[in-house]
């Protein structure tokens, strides 16, 4: 292997495993996701410059960058306009939507490392599946101890296992779960796994439906159900 190829193993796996990272980041807090986020942006920036701007944008970024736009707008717009003279101060709205920008520069950045196939999809995926199994098992753990691994204790009937006194851990696992579903039959398709996909693929059902439920959070474990219908049937 070249040097060049080394190079660019190493790059692919360092920005697939700080994407990766991005999960277990929604646990650890907000603090740890700007910086991860931060982290992601500055080393695509560091490794591919300009060339990340020389990617074909569609008319969904053309939509998303609008909306970027007016949040700018609106942000200087209440400031300069909507002061009420002086009574109700509004200095952070224009350093808050600037702020915003980040999240544009983030989309950015992901869509540069899909569209040049520069991330290690199954690397993100198994990171997801593990960082919700986690979650899930730690709400069990705190349905049956009273608390959770970390001393967390819940609040009455809901269970927000290792977010502490945020009570999204439902949330958390409706939104990631459903990457874990198309672990195997994706990424392990040619491999022993991949023949214990109807076993699979229903205990882990089980598991994130449960932890849902335990969690407290109803209207993640409607919009959990309605997803699996919906993906079921297409």
């Amino acid at each position: 292997m070249s040097l060049v190829s080394k190079i660019n193993f190493n790059k692919k796996n360092l920005l697939s495993f700080i994407l990766a990272l991005i999960p277990i980041s929604f646990i650890a807090g907000n603090m740890l996701i700007n910086i991860n986020s931060l982290i992601l942006i500055v080393a695509t920036f560091f490794f591919y410059k300009s060339e990340i701007f020389k990617i074909k944008f569609h008319i969904l970024d053309k939509f998303i960058f609008l909306f970027f736009s007016l949040i700018l707008y609106t942000g200087f717009y209440n400031y300069f306009f909507f002061n009420l003279e002086n009574k109700i101060s509004y200095v952070t709205t224009p350093i808050k939507s600037i702020l915003f920008i980040k999240y544009l520069l983030l989309y950015i950045i992901v869509r540069f490392l899909t569209e040049k196939n520069i991330i290690n999809f199954k690397v993100f995926f198994i990171f997801i599946t593990l960082s919700v199994l986690f979650v899930a098992f730690d709400i069990f753990f705190q349905f049956i101890n009273g608390k959770d691994l970390f001393g967390f204790t819940g609040q009455g009937r809901k269970l927000s296992g290792p977010f502490g006194d945020e009570l999204i851990a439902g949330g958390y696992i409706q939104r990631f779960s459903l990457f874990s579903f198309f672990l195997v039959p994706i990424f392990f398709k040619n491999s022993n796994w991949n023949k214990f996909n109807w076993l699979v693929i229903p205990i882990l059902f089980v598991v994130f439906f449960s932890s849902i439920i335990l969690s407290g959070n109803r209207m993640p474990a409607i919009i959990f159900l309605i997803t699996i219908f919906l993906i079921t049937i297409f």
